[in-house]
């Protein structure tokens, strides 16, 4: 069969460090962690002259978002998700998380073991100092994804970041109960930190806002403070010390509750759900708009045609961009372009418009003009079908 053609679009070109030392508290230096987050917060400033203050207009808040459930291998019937805390302001700065005895951190899991630690990936941390004088990171690399497998759904800590290559690192002290030993071994306990001393992990805070810091909270409004792959739900609570706007002088520090993680395999799996589309997904529970009705219609049956010839105008050459269709019934509709599907016309030399023509489309390319503005008919311009206005074109 012949094939139909139809014109969409003809054109004219030119021929042309940060060191910190690791705090660890000695036998003879047994303080409460209320003290260290105590000397992060400007208290003098606090209680003297008053002065004004960021307004916190709610109250951070902890909540989870899903990573993955998993389906098959080594985490199959587990799901991996991700603690994060909810701030107002982008300004917001999450300084610590911690647990003692009059602000107990509690992570219990309804699973056993608690949650899935890659022995491999062995991070207690997602991104920790291990050397003060190198700078010398350990914790999550995700180069290494890939070659250790599972490597991305490790479980870990962290304040803001997810791997080492992220911003803050993460600081931590411990005192008479370990929390981290929990993501550094193959059979997880419940943690549960309530001693005299406590223990913490914390980033220096700044001076000032800098979006490549993830203790703030940014745009997004959240800052990541743990991940885990777990065959259950996971609760408890933690102390967190915040400043708002990122101010010393309006700290927030509170045990706040944390709910009750997703269960595993009740993510909401999102695709097209429209059984007459071309990529209709029978495992899509949620609609996400982006349902195609044109790409199976015989769209690969299709070929694009590109015909050059000399232009009027003295040195251009005229290409106009045909799409070869089927049937004397097929009927091209529209020319889009979108972020998965890109429309791109390049013409490095640019394209020549005529002065005689105000519309972008075909509509102006008036035949009667033409042997008075002869270069009418070089001009550039997108159409479906037409080559003039559609009382002249057939």
């Amino acid at each position: 069969m012949n094939k139909m053609r139809s014109l969409f679009l003809a054109a004219v070109c030119f021929c042309s460090t940060l060191a910190i030392s690791n705090l660890g508290f000695s036998q003879t230096e047994v303080l409460p962690i209320q003290n260290l987050l105590d000397s992060f917060s400007n208290h003098s400033e606090i209680n003297g002259a008053a002065s004004e203050t960021a307004v916190n207009t709610t109250d951070p808040y902890f909540f989870w978002e899903i990573v993955a459930d998993h389906t098959s291998g080594e985490l199959e019937g587990m799901t991996t998700v991700r603690l994060f805390l909810g701030m107002s302001n982008p300004t917001d700065l999450l300084v610590s998380c911690s647990g003692d005895i009059d602000n107990p951190l509690e992570l219990t899991s309804t699973a056993s073991p608690a949650w899935w630690n890659n022995m491999q990936t062995n991070a207690e941390l997602a991104n920790q100092i291990i050397d003060a004088n190198t700078g010398e990171r350990y914790g999550v690399d995700p180069s290494l994804n890939g070659i250790i497998e599972n490597n991305e759904y490790d479980s870990w800590l962290t304040l803001g970041v997810a791997d080492i290559t992220e911003n803050p690192p993460t600081l931590k002290v411990t005192g008479g109960i370990n929390p981290y030993g929990e993501f550094t071994s193959s059979s997880a306990s419940n943690i549960v930190v309530n001693d005299f001393i406590g223990s913490a992990w914390f980033a220096m805070p700044v001076a000032e806002y800098d979006a490549s810091h993830y203790a703030f909270a940014g745009d997004d409004g959240k800052v990541l403070v743990g991940q885990f792959t777990t065959a259950g739900q996971i609760s408890g609570q933690m102390q967190v010390q915040a400043f708002i706007e990122g101010s010393n002088q309006n700290e927030f520090r509170e045990v706040l509750e944390i709910p009750l993680s997703p269960a595993p395999g009740s993510s909401t799996a999102t695709g097209c759900t429209d059984d007459a589309a071309c990529n209709y997904d029978a495992d899509a529970s949620e609609d996400d708009g982006s349902c195609d009705f044109c790409s199976c219609a015989r769209a690969n049956d299709y070929t694009l045609t590109v015909e050059a010839s000399p232009a009027v105008t003295a040195g251009l050459t005229t290409y106009r961009f045909y799409i070869d269709m089927l049937d004397a019934t097929d009927r091209m509709s529209a020319v889009f372009g979108n972020d998965q599907a890109h429309l791109l016309v390049s013409t490095p030399g640019g394209a020549f418009n005529s002065p005689f023509n105000s519309s972008w489309n075909a509509s102006g390319i008036n035949p009667a003009f033409l042997p008075a503005f002869p270069d009418l008919a070089d001009d550039t311009y997108a159409t479906i079908g037409l080559s003039g206005p559609a009382s002249t074109s057939g």
